[in-house]
C-alpha cells in the first residue's frame, strides 16, 4: 500500500441505474416502476479498472461522470489501506500521425444530410443569390445521407399486433416513403457521387457495425454507379482527406451514461480514447468479434463526424505531434431543416439551412 505505480486496464463503470434485460422484464411486468431518465448516472457509481486477472476500484483525480465502459486508459497512483486505487494522474494511447495533406487545388465540398430543396439548389445553383452558398453547391463532389431514413412510426409498430387478414391490403408508409428518398437520391446520383448510411430507423439489423441498405430498396438510384450503399460507422477517404462517421448512436450512449454536456466534447473524448463506441457491447448493441475490434480507432482521420445530434457543433482537436481533427456534429434534418458542407482543402465546415424556400448559408 501506498507505493506508487502504473496501471494499465480497461474501465467498467459500475451503475446501479443501468438498463438491464432484468428491469425490462419487471418493468414489462409492472414491477418496480421506474420513471423515465435523460441519463442514468447516479452518486453511488463506481469507476473500475479491470484486466484478465484482477480488478481494482479507482477514486482520487479523477471524475467518475466523465467517463464509460470500455475506455483503456493508463493510471498513476498508489492504493490505499482499503484495497481502493487512488488515481494521481491518467493517460490515454497516443493518436497517430494522419497522412499530411498535399496543398488544395480546388475548394471541392460534401455536404451531409439530405432534402428535395438542397436537390434543386445542387441541379440549379445559378438561382442563388449567395455567392459563396453557389460556390460551395457547384463545387460538390460527395452527398453523404447520415442515416435514419424513415422516421420511427409506433403506428407500424401497432399493426404488428394485429391479425394478418386485417392488414394484408394495408401498405406500409415506410415502402411509399423509399419510393420517394429513391427519386431524390437519383436525381442527386446524376450529379455527384451519393453515399447511404444506414440509421436505427431502418429496414437493417440496429447492431453495429451496420451493414448497408440492400441496392433492391433504391431501385433507380442504385443503377447508377454514383450511388453508394455503406457501413455505420463509415470509414473512407476522399482525395487526400480521411474521413470517419457513424449515424451518432455512440454519443447518444455515453451520453445517457455520463455528464458531458457538448456533443462536440463526446465526439473529442471518443477520438483521445482511440474508440468509436468504448460501451459496445455493454450497453450499446453490435456484432461478436472474437480477434479484432472494429470500433478501435488505429489512423487518426482527418475528419470525425456522428449525424443525427441535437444541434450543429464542431470544433478542431489539437493534438500531439501537431494533429488536427476536424470534429463535426451533424444535426438531425427533422429538427434543423439544415445540412452540412465540408470544404475538403480548408476543413472548414458551413450550416446551409433550408426552413425558407431559398437556403441560406448560417454563419
Amino acid at each position: 500500500s501506498n507505493v506508487e505505480c502504473i496501471l494499465i486496464g480497461i474501465l467498467f463503470k459500475q451503475m446501479v441505474l443501468k438498463p438491464s434485460i432484468i428491469k425490462q422484464i419487471a418493468t414489462e411486468n409492472g414491477f418496480n416502476l421506474q420513471p423515465p431518465r435523460t441519463r442514468y448516472v447516479d452518486p453511488t457509481d463506481k469507476l473500475i479498472l479491470e484486466e484478465e486477472s484482477q480488478r481494482i476500484e479507482l477514486n482520487g483525480n479523477i471524475d467518475i461522470n466523465q467517463f464509460v465502459t470500455g475506455i483503456v486508459i493508463a493510471v498513476h497512483g498508489y492504493e490505499d489501506d482499503r484495497g481502493v486505487f487512488i488515481v494521481k494522474d491518467y493517460c490515454f494511447k497516443d493518436l497517430s500521425i494522419p497522412k499530411t495533406l498535399s496543398p488544395p487545388k480546388e475548394n471541392n465540398s460534401v455536404i451531409f444530410n439530405q432534402l428535395e430543396c438542397l436537390v434543386n439548389s445542387l441541379t440549379q445553383p445559378t438561382n442563388i443569390q449567395s455567392k459563396q452558398l453557389k460556390v460551395i453547391l457547384s463545387n460538390t463532389i460527395r452527398f453523404i445521407v447520415a442515416g435514419n431514413l424513415i422516421e420511427s412510426s409506433n403506428r407500424l409498430k401497432d399493426t404488428t399486433n394485429q391479425a394478418k387478414y386485417l392488414t394484408r391490403k394495408m401498405t406500409a408508409s415506410s415502402v411509399e416513403a423509399m419510393h420517394s428518398i429513391d427519386e431524390l437520391f437519383d436525381k442527386i446520383a446524376a450529379i455527384t457521387d451519393i453515399d447511404i448510411m444506414p440509421g436505427v430507423n431502418d429496414p437493417r439489423c440496429h447492431m453495429l457495425l451496420q451493414q448497408p441498405l440492400h441496392p433492391c430498396m433504391f431501385p433507380s438510384s442504385s443503377k447508377r454507379k454514383t450511388t453508394h450503399c455503406l457501413t455505420n460507422p463509415y470509414d473512407f477517404q476522399i482525395g487526400d482527406v480521411r474521413l470517419l462517421g457513424t449515424l451518432g448512436q455512440n454519443l447518444d450512449d455515453i451520453d445517457l451514461q455520463s455528464t458531458i454536456d457538448s456533443r462536440v466534447q463526446i465526439l473529442e473524448n471518443c477520438l483521445k480514447w482511440s474508440a468509436i463506441a468504448p460501451t459496445c457491447p455493454d450497453t450499446l448493441s453490435c456484432y461478436p468479434y472474437a480477434k479484432n475490434d472494429p470500433f478501435i480507432i488505429t489512423d487518426t482521420p482527418h475528419v470525425f463526424f456522428a449525424g443525427n445530434q441535437p444541434k450543429f457543433e464542431t470544433r478542431v482537436f489539437q493534438g500531439s505531434n501537431d494533429i488536427q481533427v476536424r470534429l463535426l456534429c451533424i444535426p438531425s434534418f427533422a429538427q434543423s431543416y439544415s445540412c452540412i458542407a465540408l470544404n475538403l482543402s480548408t476543413r472548414e465546415c458551413y450550416e446551409i439551412s433550408f426552413q425558407n424556400e431559398t437556403p441560406q448559408l448560417i454563419q
